[in-house]
């Protein structure tokens, strides 16, 4: 009876390690022109991810991308512009980290599939900067014949 019990608990352990140390990659699927791209990343990274290790790949051409990274609370925060991309397929990959994936270390790019429409977005910037004053937007459009003008401004407490 104890070596049913044991043989259990340790099958339990070797299927459930891999379930924690998972990365996961939080993005949207779709955006609009000028949107603002920000995607979560969470897993147990044995490297930062810096902004030198974000790729961006339109089909299988990587493409010029000015990406910002933030960790707060050990998530890793990606944003970057989206102004200026074409309506098209795109994929964000992680390359070139080391971080645990099941009980082995892996350096595999981390990659998330994403398209742009050519609808243009309202609103289309944001900081991240990973610091403890919350922050307050307010969203300013004014629109003008044949173009949107869009603009925010950060407001204190």
């Amino acid at each position: 009876m104890l070596k049913k019990i044991l043989i259990f608990v340790l099958i339990t352990i070797l299927f459930a390690v891999p379930l924690i140390s998972a990365v996961e990659f939080s993005m949207k699927e779709n955006f609009k022109q000028g949107e603002t791209l920000m995607a979560r990343i969470s897993g147990n990274f044995l490297e930062p991810i810096l902004w030198e290790n974000i790729f961006l790949y339109r089909g299988h051409v990587r493409i010029p991308l000015e990406p910002y990274v933030t960790n707060i609370e050990g998530d890793y925060y990606i944003y970057s512009q989206l102004l200026g991309k074409a309506p098209n397929n795109y994929s964000l990959s992680i390359e070139n980290v080391k971080y645990m994936k099941g009980a082995k270390i892996s350096e595999e790019p981390i990659v998330k599939n994403f398209s742009i429409s050519n609808i243009t977005a309202d609103f289309f910037h944001i900081v991240l900067d990973g610091s403890e004053e919350p922050l307050r937007f307010q969203n300013y459009i004014w629109y003008f014949p044949n173009s949107i003008f869009s603009a925010f401004s950060f407001l204190t407490s």
